[in-house]
């Protein structure tokens, strides 16, 4: 103590040292949003080409059915058909309603075979179930986001929207450790364009609404009697055969009935044409938006993928004309908006800290040197997420938030006994320098104290990174405030030692 009160700035440079580190640690230790839970449950969604049937999907699932059943590690299972499970995890990303999906929830025997039982059914889907986009997903904390890497191409054209789309999916799929990589709008689909013959419609007495209607009654089908089975009512649906309906020819020659209740064919006021269409068309602030999604490793974050990629995406976004552009999403996304809502309450955050310590200690010097001292327990959290291979993620970043009024706690007991001590008589060197020992003791073991406390809460997948972060923090800062303190009392008050 002695000799950091003798040579304060270099206890202080000492300590910019340690910040400098802290900082670099900061820019390489992974960023993560949310981690994964514990639970031994598993989703598995598959998708097959736009415009498949719900038949199709049915049979897809009737073979998933089959090899979920012959596979030890599983306990049971549900699946949903053209539609998303239910929401039985707050965090879940449901999907729209859509014939050629399926969701199925899958349960292992427990959580620790879970990953053995994702790995072995990742292989199986592979091999047999080939006709299907297949992915396999763990239940994850935060937010849900679906895809954890996401870029959104923005603009009012869709052809040029494709082909930009197209190159930032292929920068995506060449990186080494993507898979699965996948554009949103799902791919095309046949469809068949009825062009109205206007002029002999009205001659006939018809109207584009009847035409409609007709159409809709053969082809989609109409209820014309119910029949009871028991307490249920059951629609009785009448419309044209698969054959009919899926043949363009068949279609040309569908009746269309006449005011005077004589008949035509569809084909004598319309023109049938085949076309393939955009299946699905997103948009997002009310542009077409095409979203270019990957994943990868649980053991690889988000933020180290787009990180990866920036300088090539950059390249692409510089090429775009005005009014197209490229927006990160996912896990990016919803981490920077998390941000955004947490910095504005910081300001607020500090003035009633400040407002606090004045009131406490009365006087705005002192202050000023015990808000100095929060920052200081950010390089030891830093340091030891590096060291322990920790992410920084949202637990983390409240970690290091807590752990700047634990050292500011201390600062304030050491500096009020400073005060204490020169209002019972000794000088300010001398008081600086025995309450500085006196108090080291009790700020060393409740800092030990919190320490071992957060021990336990390692192995947590959610509190586990801020649990390292905190402890790191609070060894690093208990060891700095000892020595910093005194040496920034100096300073500021610039007290000499007495001859």
């Amino acid at each position: 103590i002695q000799a950091s009160i003798r040579h304060p700035w270099w206890v202080l440079a000492l300590t910019a040292l340690v910040m400098v580190v802290g900082i670099m640690a900061a820019r390489v230790v992974e960023k993560q949003f949310f981690p994964l839970t514990e639970r031994p449950e598993l989703i598995i969604e598959s998708w097959l080409p736009e415009g498949s049937s719900y038949a199709q999907t049915e049979a897809l699932v009737d073979k998933l059915d089959r090899l979920l059943a012959e596979e030890p590690l599983v306990d049971y299972w549900t699946s949903y058909i053209g539609t998303d499970t239910p929401r039985i995890f707050t965090d879940l990303n449901i999907e729209q309603p859509t014939p050629n999906m399926t969701k199925t929830y899958v349960a292992a025997l427990s959580g620790d075979q879970r990953e053995a039982l994702r790995v072995r059914l990742q292989e199986l889907i592979a091999e047999q179930l080939p006709e299907a986009r297949t992915r396999i997903s763990i239940f994850s904390f935060g937010p849900p986001v679906g895809a954890p890497v996401q870029y959104r191409v923005l603009g009012p054209d869709v052809e040029k929207l494709r082909d930009y789309a197209r190159q930032v999916r292929a920068v995506a799929e060449a990186h080494p450790l993507t898979e699965d990589t996948f554009i949103n709008w799902r791919g095309s689909i046949k469809s068949v364009r009825i062009k109205l013959d206007q002029a002999r419609i009205r001659r006939l007495g018809l109207s584009t609404e009847l035409i409609k209607r007709n159409l809709a009654m053969l082809v989609s089908g109409t209820p014309v009697t119910q029949l009871r089975d028991g307490d249920d009512s059951i629609d009785v649906v009448i419309r044209l055969t698969g054959e009919q309906r899926g043949a363009l020819d068949e279609l040309g020659s569908l009746p269309i009935q006449l005011p005077d209740q004589q008949s035509i064919t569809l084909d004598q006021v319309a023109k049938l044409e085949l076309a393939v269409e955009d299946g699905i068309i997103w948009r997002y602030d009310r542009f077409p938006a095409i979203t270019i999604g990957t994943y990868m490793p649980w053991t690889v974050q988000p933020h180290s993928i787009v990180a990866d990629l920036q300088d090539q995406i950059d390249k692409i976004r510089a090429s775009m004309p005005l009014g197209y552009h490229i927006e990160e999403g996912g896990n990016v996304e919803t981490n920077r908006e998390t941000d955004a809502l947490i910095a504005p309450t910081l300001p607020v955050i500090l003035l009633i800290i400040v407002t606090l310590l004045m009131f406490q200690l009365r006087h705005f010097g002192l202050t000023l040197l015990v808000v100095a001292t929060a920052p200081i327990g950010f390089a030891g959290a830093t340091i030891t997420l590096l060291l322990f291979n920790q992410p920084m993620g949202f637990a983390g970043q409240i970690g290091i938030l807590a752990l700047a009024g634990i050292i500011m706690r201390n600062s304030v007991i050491l500096v009020d006994q400073i005060r204490q001590d020169i209002d019972a008589g000794l000088d300010r060197w001398n008081a600086i320098l025995e309450s500085t020992v006196r108090r080291f003791r009790p700020i060393t073991v409740t800092g030990l104290a919190a320490v071992l406390a957060m021990g336990p809460l390692t192995t947590d997948p959610f509190w586990g990174p801020m649990a390292w972060a905190m402890m790191g923090g609070l060894v690093v800062a208990t060891l700095l405030t000892s020595f910093l303190v005194p040496a920034l009392y100096v300073i500021f008050f610039r007290v000499k030692q007495p001859a």
